[in-house]
């Protein structure tokens, strides 16, 4: 046997040895990250020109703070005309996992820095053809950032909440 047929055996077998190369586990489904299952989407027709519209203006974008994280599009069915007044609701609307302490601040107040001045534009052009926007802010630490707006289908008076989700880490 040569020496480099020698050292592929050797690689081989540290690849199949199940203690340095366990492989996938078969009792744990693997979940594609940040996928949410609970979250019922409009089907609206304004949902996707809203949706265009915030993901034009967030790529490349990311929300400043220990860990800038990216903006995600998020847009969820209900049947409220207003937006959700407690981290209960936002659960029941499969937003977020866990209802916890809760803060609401206008998009304006959040979005105080000029690298954000798109964001607050846009959110702005939807407002006119929607209700108020507001900012969600759940946890201490490592906090879920949600900005949500709600729009309404003129033809159906169907309603859809519709938004960014990101996270803000302060230590």
């Amino acid at each position: 046997m040569s020496q480099s047929e020698e050292a592929d055996n050797s690689f081989m077998a540290m690849l199949n040895n199940p203690v340095i190369n366990p492989g996938p586990s078969s009792t744990q489904a693997v979940k594609e990250k940040g996928v949410n299952t609970r979250i019922k989407p409009s089907s609206i027709p304004q949902v996707q020109d809203v949706k265009n519209k915030l993901t034009s203006v967030t790529k490349d974008v990311y929300l400043s703070s220990e860990s800038d994280e990216a903006f995600e599009w998020i847009n969820t069915r209900t049947n409220h005309d207003s937006l959700p007044t407690t981290a209960e609701e936002l659960v029941q609307l499969g937003l977020i996992d866990n209802a916890e302490q809760l803060r609401t601040q206008s998009v304006e107040e959040f979005f105080q820095s000029n690298q954000y001045e798109k964001i607050l534009k846009a959110f702005k052009e939807i407002e006119s053809t929607g209700d108020d926007s507001k900012v969600y802010l759940l946890g201490e630490g490592s906090v879920t950032v949600l900005i949500l707006c709600i729009i309404k289908d003129k033809q159906s008076s169907e309603f859809a909440i519709v938004g960014l989700k990101s996270l803000l880490v302060q230590t």
